[in-house]
């Protein structure tokens, strides 16, 4: 047995076994016969346990040597280390012939490692863009994530904890894979700057809180070639849970407060960066009057499920929607 990362024998000793097809036997005559209030006596004969001379004490020393220090893995910045009063916890013994073995107890052992996984784990990230000042735009290496298989850390766990240094190399699975890769996203051809605009509002309104939020939520957007987007499906509703709030917007000509109002200031935005750099506009909707901080017959607005902005990237290279914004 092992407690607290320590390791003694239990000296064997004999036990009882009944004889089953006795005690079939027996219970099936008493119930043929009626006789299950006398109850039924059964036969037990003494067993002694069979264990190859000396088994016992290799299993103390292994189990000895394995808890005398922590495990360590460690691979590039990941480490993962392992008391010997964790480690004593998942070994278990058992009896294969006449031999005792250890090993690491599988359902122990992937208990104790999930509570490893988030500092070690690691999910894929897709390669994005960055657009310097001078509207230069680079790819950004994507990279795939970073798993730990149980299967191969059990392993290389054990190994190490038989070794004379306790360590080890952990070993780690490189998947998924990005969903972009470097090559794909340097495939797309996004050089330089094809269209911007820019509206102002007044600092710290609620609304200014809206536009800031569906910029963010747009920004770093990838449209690629022939590709189709709305920016209703992939903002989703204007809800507080989604980080809007309450704000003045036209509802039926007159101005209410909504979640979610002064998004078509942004709406008007976009709409005018994708109309300066030629993109085939499919679906807008203009204010129902005019504001005279936009442009004469280039306003859009936004609602749920319309009005909408839907473009397509009509052009052979891909579409990159990068956002900024300040107080006004």
């Amino acid at each position: 047995v092992i407690e607290a990362g320590v390791a003694r024998v239990i000296p064997a000793a004999a036990g009882g076994e009944i004889a089953v097809d006795a005690a079939l036997g027996a219970c099936s005559a008493a119930v043929a016969f009626g006789q299950t209030s006398k109850g039924v006596t059964l036969t037990a004969r003494t067993v002694t346990p069979s264990l190859a001379a000396g088994t016992l004490e290799r299993a103390l020393a292994l189990a000895t040597r394995v808890l005398a220090h922590p495990v360590v893995l460690e691979t590039e910045a990941r480490r993962l280390e392992i008391t010997p009063t964790e480690l004593g916890g998942i070994v278990r013994n058992r009896v294969q012939g006449e031999e005792v073995e250890l090993e690491l107890d599988p359902e122990r052992f992937e208990a104790w490692l999930a509570t490893q996984r988030s500092r070690l784990e690691a999910p894929a990230r897709d390669a994005t863009f960055e657009v310097s000042s001078q509207d230069q735009v680079r790819v950004v290496p994507g990279e795939a994530g970073v798993q730990l298989k149980s299967e191969d850390v059990a392993k290389a766990l054990w190994a190490a904890a038989q070794s004379d240094e306790h360590r080890g190399a952990l070993p780690l699975s490189r998947e998924p894979q990005p969903a972009r890769s470097s090559e794909q996203a340097e495939k797309l051809g996004i050089h330089k700057l094809v269209g911007s605009f820019t509206t102002r509002h007044p600092c710290c309104q609620p609304r200014v809180d809206n536009i800031h939020r569906i910029a963010t939520l747009l920004d770093g957007l990838i449209v690629e070639p022939g590709q189709t987007a709305s920016l209703n499906t992939i903002v989703g509703p204007r809800t507080q849970k989604n980080g809007f709030v309450l704000a003045p917007s036209i509802e039926d000509g007159e101005m209410v407060d909504t979640v979610g109002g002064g998004v078509s200031q942004f709406a008007t935005t976009i709409f005018n960066a994708l109309f300066h750099a030629g993109y085939d506009i499919i679906e807008r909707q203009p204010h129902t009057y005019w504001f005279p901080r936009y442009p004469m017959g280039h306003d859009a607005t936004l609602g749920i499920p319309r009005p909408d902005i839907v473009f397509k990237n009509d052009s052979a290279a891909g579409l990159l929607v990068k956002t900024s914004f300040t107080k006004t």
